[in-house]
């Protein structure tokens, strides 16, 4: 289900960051994002992303806990959750 959401999110022109603490080189799928233009972050969760870039949404994985999302205190950014069926 991410990965269809992150393909109309572009064909509606949004730019997606996929962040996952996993290694992701050799996932298939996240390639293909990859070449249709995502910003693909693997093997860590970099804190300093926050500082470098505006986000209008972080979406998380719902196994996160919300204090623990952007690693950041008083860091406003509004969360929505998608969850895999």
């Amino acid at each position: 289900m991410v990965f269809s959401v992150a393909k109309l999110l572009l064909k509606l022109g949004a730019k997606l960051t996929l962040n996952d603490k996993k290694d992701l080189s050799n996932d298939d799928r996240t390639a293909e994002l990859g070449k249709l233009g995502v910003r693909v972050i693997s093997g860590y969760h970099p804190v300093e992303i926050f500082d470098e870039e505006k986000f209008d949404y972080l979406v998380k994985n719902p196994g996160i806990p919300y204090e623990k999302s952007n690693g950041r205190e008083g860091r406003e950014v509004r969360y929505s959750s998608y969850y895999r069926t």
